[in-house]
């Protein structure tokens, strides 16, 4: 578990905030549970004014949670077809594929957000293949430092 401040802190350093979604669906948002969540996300916006960049980033209430498009899950994990498809084996439910902890962890490293060591992945039930294709990716995450 992460703080909320942390949560924003990640939120703001992995998407554009200042650009114009070209679409409704597309937009970023915040979404608030608490006043003080609020206040924290407003105090960031000032922050990013009192720099001149225009936040484009919608803060509302949370009011429901909706999954986003088949498609649109693992989005990272889902461009690593041979992964995926390992993973399908062991997930076929559609929701049990996006819920599994394993497919959470290697699509977060797929997209550069997070690393972990040689033993996890071998904790994935993944084909020899397929993990020697991830440990260049979670080998230059660890040089770089970057993820976490």
């Amino acid at each position: 578990m992460i703080s909320f401040a942390e949560v924003l802190t990640k939120f703001w350093a992995w998407h554009n905030a200042f650009r114009k979604p070209y679409a409704r669906q597309y937009m970023s948002a915040v979404l608030y549970h608490t006043e003080t969540q609020k206040a924290a996300v407003e105090s960031d916006i000032r922050r990013f004014a009192a720099l001149g960049k225009t936040v484009r980033t919608e803060v509302a209430p949370f009011q429901a949670f909706t999954l986003a498009e088949d498609y649109h899950q693992k989005y990272y994990l889902r461009r690593h077809r041979e992964a995926a498809a390992e993973f399908k084996v062991q997930y076929p439910m559609l929701l049990e594929f996006i819920n599994a902890f394993s497919t959470m962890r290697v699509n977060a490293l797929l997209g550069g957000q997070l690393e972990f060591e040689e033993g996890e992945l071998r904790d994935f039930g993944l084909s020899e293949k397929v993990m020697k294709m991830l440990r260049p990716k979670a080998s230059l995450l660890k040089r770089l430092g970057l993820g976490r």
